[in-house]
């Protein structure tokens, strides 16, 4: 039997009902303080307290434990000026044989609620919503144990799914610089990672001075194909970037720069390659270990050949190297050589050279080799000589031009007596207008042997023997 005495005493019993809202349907009037029925649902006797229902003897405002708030659905306040220390759950030692300390035991799967909800949005100062305090092992473990956080912060387990598209892991105190994975890479198609900067200046820095890291980037086959920073490698093992079947593609008017003053520019575009040199810089291609290297332009037996420009500062005086017509073109352009330097012929470079050794240009062939002119004749140097007493190069042919006076010149010994054995000299009058005579040194008949030219075409032709002059020819006049 319920009694008044065990119900608050301004409460009125009205029935047994299976819920509130049918208590308030037969009441036909909303529910008020002191009101009460008995529920069959949930065999428990309520009451109202004017704000809401619980169960006898309680009211919403003061629960009386949290088995009891959770019953009437109400929460439980902590004003700081009642409680100065924080809600605790504590286990002494050897106090839970197993299990957790606490229990949050959903089985709702009609509603799903979230088993729990932390909400800190009204705090507007710098509190954490939760703070773990771990001694050792895992801050946090996952389902299954498949997961965990480590009390150093270290996030581990297997099928990590930490983030979905487009969402960011933000680094820096200052959201320096974020990672995320996007469903379709800037700039191109299909899904990439996304590593971007948000400060006017960033850099990614792998490895540093004390623990160098090599970078690999895998092509189509690991083994074969792939793009490496080799932190030891190249000259002195300060670094090299190596690419392993795997190619360097720039766009048109995209440069690679060489040098810290950017001494050597490369670039292309649809049509035309360049290469700029700064002024006063050098480009020096050479080998790394004195081994026999080359520097090759076009392929060896291919379709088509590369044509070489080498341009002066000029337009029109360059040297063209032209693949299909096989031959190479100085346009105003000398090829000096050096002493001793020589131009050599044949394929053992043992049937001919022309070099100059100094003091004589040396036309060397190989033995039994001869000089054949086809098309054209040898023909020494010409000199003409008018009026005065000119000294006659001891080579070659002199023209007698004697339309302004009377020649009264001198032919003397070759200036290398010795090598000059067989040299060839001639003298011819062009110009009869006054008679001329030579005086010819060391001649065989005497010294001088003076020859008289007074008409056009008296010529003398002499040899030199390697002490004395020959006469071989003359139509000229001994005095």
């Amino acid at each position: 039997m319920i009694k008044q005495r065990n119900i608050h005493k301004d409460y009125r019993l009205y029935g047994v009902f299976a819920s509130a809202v049918a208590f308030v349907a037969a009441k036909n009037k909303d529910a008020e303080e002191g009101d009460g029925y008995y529920d069959t649902t949930i065999n428990q006797l309520r009451t109202h307290d004017g704000t809401g229902w619980s169960p006898a003897g309680m009211s919403t405002a003061s629960a009386g434990g949290l088995n009891n708030a959770a019953s009437i659905g109400n929460k439980i306040t902590i004003d700081g000026s009642i409680i100065s220390t924080q809600v605790e759950i504590e286990c002494s030692d050897n106090g839970l044989a197993s299990g957790a300390l606490l229990l949050l035991d959903n089985n709702d799967v009609t509603n799903d609620p979230v088993c729990l909800d932390i909400d800190n949005a009204a705090d507007v100062s710098t509190a954490v919503s939760i703070d773990i305090d771990g001694a050792a092992g895992y801050d946090i473990q996952g389902t299954s144990d498949s997961w965990n956080v480590t009390i150093a912060g270290v996030i581990s387990g297997s099928g990590l799914t930490l983030l979905t598209d487009d969402n960011n892991i933000s680094l820096g105190t200052s959201t320096d610089m974020t990672i995320s994975f996007h469903d379709g890479a800037v700039g191109t198609a299909g899904n990439g990672m996304l590593i971007q900067g948000t400060a006017a200046v960033e850099q990614i820095q792998i490895g540093d001075a004390t623990y160098e890291v090599d970078v690999l980037f895998i092509g189509d086959t690991a083994t074969t194909n792939f793009m490496r920073w080799d932190a030891n490698g190249g000259a002195g093992s300060v670094g090299a970037l190596v690419f392993d079947n795997a190619d360097l593609d720039l766009g048109d008017g995209d440069l690679i720069r060489l040098g810290d003053g950017t001494d050597l520019i490369i670039s292309a575009t649809g049509t035309t390659a360049t290469a700029k040199i700064a002024a006063g810089s050098i480009w020096n291609i050479s080998d790394t270990d004195n081994a026999a290297s080359r520097v090759v332009f076009g392929l060896a037996g291919g379709t088509h050949g590369l044509d070489v420009y080498l341009n002066t500062i000029t337009s029109g005086e360059d040297i063209i190297f032209d693949a299909a017509a096989k031959t190479l073109t100085l346009d105003n352009v000398d090829i000096i050589l050096q002493d001793n330097d020589l131009i050599a012929f044949g394929d053992a470079s043992a049937e001919g050279s022309i070099q100059s050794d100094a003091t004589d240009m040396i036309i060397t062939t190989g033995t039994g080799k001869n000089v054949i002119v086809t098309g054209g004749a040898i023909l020494g140097e010409q000199e003409t000589v008018t009026t005065g007493s000119p000294t006659l190069k001891s080579h070659g042919a002199t023209n007698l031009d004697s339309s302004g006076g009377a020649i009264t010149g001198t032919l003397g010994s070759p200036a290398k007596t010795s090598s000059a054995v067989g040299q060839m000299k001639t003298i011819v009058m062009i110009d009869a207008t006054t008679s001329s005579t030579i005086s010819i040194t060391n001649h065989q008949t005497s010294d001088p042997e003076v020859a008289t030219f007074d008409a056009i075409d008296e010529t003398w032709v002499g040899l030199w023997t390697g002490t004395e002059w020959v006469t071989i020819f003359a139509t000229c006049t001994f005095v």
